[in-house]
């Protein structure tokens, strides 16, 4: 996978699926092939789709504000109601992304050059993305609409006190190890953070039966 950027502060980014002609927006993912087309992975594995018109971009709130209201915009699409932007709100993690083979994933190809044009067969672009977000196709005005709403389109809520208390009571009394192979977390306020421990858990059933079968008792 390749890392197209990591955001330690919640930032607001919107991909884009229509061409942007202004010398002043470098946005923080380019991709110009009349092919183009693009998924976006959550931590779960599911995808969202982006509509596209042969080209992806990946903007800030700030770039993306200043394409709508370019006059290169009101010329190519002032009178659209197509829905090519999708909003990821007040985003933190890691955004990386990886192509797509015949099921197989594969990262030997230049982010900076034309995606497709390195290719010698379909492939398709995947871009990663950590947490549960809710995304969607949206036309400008539906793009505008979530970026004034105040609460995060991420559907996970931070956990509350009590269940916070609960889980440092577990760890500490079991022990973090033991914990994840026995406990983890098991609600529906961070579904990422469940994913994780399920995830955990069979990594360390795995661990502890290898150990096993070498003679280790543990």
């Amino acid at each position: 996978m390749k890392i197209i950027k990591e955001l330690k502060e919640p930032t607001t980014l919107i991909l884009c699926g229509g061409w942007i002609d202004d010398e002043t927006i470098e946005p923080i993912l380019r991709i110009t092939d009349d092919e183009s087309s693009i998924s976006i992975r959550k931590h779960d594995g599911s995808l969202s789709y982006l509509q596209t018109y042969g080209f992806v971009y990946l903007l800030t709130e700030e770039q993306f504000r200043t394409f709508i209201n370019s006059k290169h915009y009101d010329n190519e699409y002032g009178d659209w109601e197509d829905e090519f932007f999708m909003v990821l709100k007040d985003y933190v993690g890691t955004l990386g992304a990886v192509g797509m083979r015949e099921n197989e994933e594969f990262d030997e190809w230049d982010i900076n050059d034309y995606f497709y044009h390195q290719m010698d067969c379909d492939e398709d672009l995947i871009l990663d993305i950590s947490g549960a977000y809710d995304l969607k196709n949206s036309d400008k005005d539906g793009a505008l609409k979530i970026l004034s709403q105040s609460n995060s389109i991420k559907l996970t809520d931070k956990l509350t006190e009590e269940t916070k208390e609960q889980l440092f009571g577990e760890i500490e009394n079991q022990g973090f190890g033991y914990w994840v192979q026995n406990y983890g977390y098991t609600g529906d306020a961070d579904e990422e953070l469940k994913d994780l421990c399920k995830k955990g858990k069979e990594i360390m059933n795995k661990l502890q039966n290898r150990l096993t079968v070498l003679g280790v008792e543990c």
